[in-house]
């Protein structure tokens, strides 16, 4: 490959589509002069042992991928390139998604005080992020991903992969598919922590190239859940409830336990669940093509407004809606009965708002929606991490 050049000092192959590390390694050891190299946009530098290896490989290389290596750098990895059977033409990545701040309070007052007959309201929030289709994910610390990295760790020479084609660009590269990952579900609060880490592993090194230069996007979400009473099990409820109320004695401690054992669960029948992207933003990720092992962001999208809304209607206001409306005369302005909060992003700060009755309302300083997301390249510090993996 190189033997018209031996002289070479100096050689940069970045941004090629190279997935073979051992087959590039033994091809540059040949050049018994070479001190600097570039090979960062390459497949191969998602590798987690790629740096070390290529310095223990070439020990007179001076620079690599515009760092120095430094004798401790050398000593770290020293007797590496004498493992080649550790090297594994695979990536790891393990995505961490945080705290989510800035999401409205979506209980609100006429909620709160709802009757029998009114549905049940649960509001739950996550996370989604695009990652490369072929991949295995699983939680970090699963036996699972281990035995999966361990089946697959020996290496084969990438025959097909010649010379000459090794620079195929972005027209030869697989489209990027991508699945869609959601955190776990969590309540509504202030701060809502997501604690979510999952670690991806994946053999196509050239999907991964082209879907870190493409970034991925995050998304809050919000779903939201009606429960309703059914109907049965709400009138045997409410007739149990007034012949409690009728022969409730004086001295309540005898009446309460015999209210108690009256009182039974009303079954709930929940409706489709109803999804709302509160925000949605892309993430770069090409820096981890270049060196960077780490892409930590905050995604900032705004500060969202919650809209009044009214309490959704009960099966029996459903079924009286009709002749209730013609006695009663239309007011302009007003929403519909079923009508659902909506969110919007909103630009600058809060003012102070006169409410229905004329009283002025303090708003809070407003916080925007931000989540924290972030995704690690997983790159061995020594040979002895080579142990572990």
């Amino acid at each position: 490959m190189f033997s018209f050049r031996p002289n070479l000092l100096s050689l940069d192959l970045s941004f090629n589509n190279f997935t073979d590390l051992l087959g590039i390694v033994s091809k540059l050891a040949t050049l018994r002069r070479l001190r600097t190299l570039v090979l960062q946009g390459n497949p191969l530098v998602l590798i987690p042992g790629y740096r070390g290896f290529v310095m223990d490989s070439l020990p007179k290389l001076c620079i690599l991928d515009d760092r120095n290596i430094s004798p401790d750098e050398k000593h770290q990895f020293h007797g590496l390139s004498s493992k080649p059977d550790l090297i594994v033409n695979k990536a790891q990545l393990v995505v961490s998604v945080g705290k989510i701040t800035g999401v409205p309070n979506p209980i609100k007052p006429e909620e709160l005080e709802s009757s029998p007959e009114s549905p049940v309201i649960t509001h739950s929030y996550y996370v989604t992020y695009e990652f490369v289709e072929r991949e295995k994910a699983e939680d970090t610390n699963s036996d699972e991903v281990i035995k999966v990295h361990q089946s697959q760790m020996v290496a084969t020479p990438n025959t097909g992969s010649p010379p000459g084609n090794a620079d195929t660009g972005g027209s030869e590269s697989p489209a990027k598919r991508v699945n869609r990952h959601l955190t776990l579900r969590k309540p509504w609060a202030e701060t809502i922590e997501c604690s979510h880490r999952k670690e991806h592993i994946t053999g196509d090194l050239v999907a991964l190239k082209a879907f870190l230069i493409a970034g991925t996007t995050v998304t809050v979400v919000e779903e939201k859940v009606l429960s309703w009473p059914i109907a049965a099990a709400l009138a045997e409820d409410a007739g149990k409830k007034g012949k409690a109320e009728k022969g409730k004695p004086k001295d309540g401690g005898k009446g309460d336990k015999q209210k108690k054992k009256k009182e039974s669960p009303v079954e709930l029948r929940s409706d489709p669940p109803l999804l709302r992207n509160l925000g949605s933003g892309h993430v770069n990720l090409e820096s981890l093509l270049t060196g960077d092992q780490l892409v930590a962001v905050v995604c900032d999208f705004g500060v969202l407004i919650a809209e009044e809304t009214t309490q959704p209607p009960s099966p029996k206001e459903k079924d009286g809606k009709k002749s209730t409306d013609k006695n009663k005369k239309p007011k302009s302005g007003g929403e519909s009965p079923g009508s659902q909060k909506t969110t919007v992003a909103a630009k600058g700060k809060g003012k102070n708002k006169a409410s229905p009755e004329g009283k002025e309302v303090q708003e809070i300083q407003p916080v925007p929606l931000t989540v924290e997301f972030q995704v690690q390249l997983i790159q061995w510090t020594a040979a002895s991490n080579a142990q572990h993996h």
